[in-house]
This record gives structure tokens, sequence and C-alpha cells, in this order.
């Protein structure tokens, strides 16, 4: 069974995402470098997701779609360890990937940091896909809003 849970990726990445993996219960996600494509992950340290990624040392990160907004709540509630039950889902080097969502991101563990409470998780990015003609959803001030393309549009 899988289990996920709703991040937000930040700054130039402000999108709501699914970051997924085999236990999962994450917060936060953001790009470390273009030239090498790295994510970096913060969870507790007692989370089991941290867990689960270290064991695996792999996770994958799905970027909902503006028309996948209802599965943020779905992700972010409820029991983890029932989060995918009735939620379609492929696998992409063993990483659960979501079908229909903006982008998705899959990543091998690099390195492990302790920080606090806290263990950072670089992913260096061995796969990614990008659907132009999905549009992103992000979570601002409580609400779901969809973003606009650079023409402005909204698909």
């Amino acid at each position: 069974m899988t289990t996920s849970e709703t991040v937000t990726l930040t700054h130039a990445d402000l999108v709501e995402a699914t970051l997924t993996n085999a236990d999962l219960d994450g917060t936060t996600l953001k790009n470390l470098s273009a030239e090498t494509p790295t994510r970096v992950v913060s969870l507790s340290r007692t989370s089991r997701t941290a867990r689960g990624i270290q064991h695996q040392q792999a996770f994958a990160v799905n970027v909902l779609s503006w028309e996948q907004r209802d599965l943020m709540r779905h992700f972010a509630v409820g029991e983890p360890h029932q989060r995918f039950d009735g939620v379609p889902y492929n696998s992409k080097r063993g990483q659960p990937v979501l079908p229909g969502t903006s982008a998705d991101v899959v990543c091998s563990v690099k390195s492990v940091h302790e920080e606090g409470d806290h263990v950072l998780l670089v992913g260096q990015v061995v796969e990614s896909t990008h659907t132009p003609e999905q549009t992103p959803v992000i979570y601002h001030r409580h609400h779901q809003h969809p973003v606009p393309a650079a023409d402005g549009a909204v698909s």
C-alpha cells in the first residue's frame, strides 16, 4: 500500500504537488540545482516518509493539475495507508506517479542531512515528464488557484 502527502514547491516552482513514496507523510520540497537537476525534501526526522524514502532511496513528485485539485485534500487528510485507495497511479522506477498531472519528477536519493528535528533528503532527478496542456494548481492563502501559462491563458 502506498501513501502520500500534499506538499508545496516554493519560489519559482510554486505549484501544488503530491510527493509519493511507499510510506509518505512529507512536508516541503524545493529545487536545489538546475545544473545537475536536484530536489531537496525537508521532513520530520521521525516521519514514516523520511524512513520510507531512505529505505527505498527514491521518491516521486507529482505536480497536480487544476483538474486534480480535489486530490489535494484527499492526500492531505485521512489515514496515510488509505490515501491511494480509489486513486489510480502508475509506477515509474518503482515510485507511484499519478496520471493526468501537470508534471512528475522521479528522484534517487543522492544525500541525507540531519538538521534540527528534520532531515533533508537531496534527490537527483532520474526521470521527469511535463504535460504543458495540464494547468498546474497552486495553494495560496488557503485557496486553490490555476497557474496561468506564460501568455496568461489557463487551459
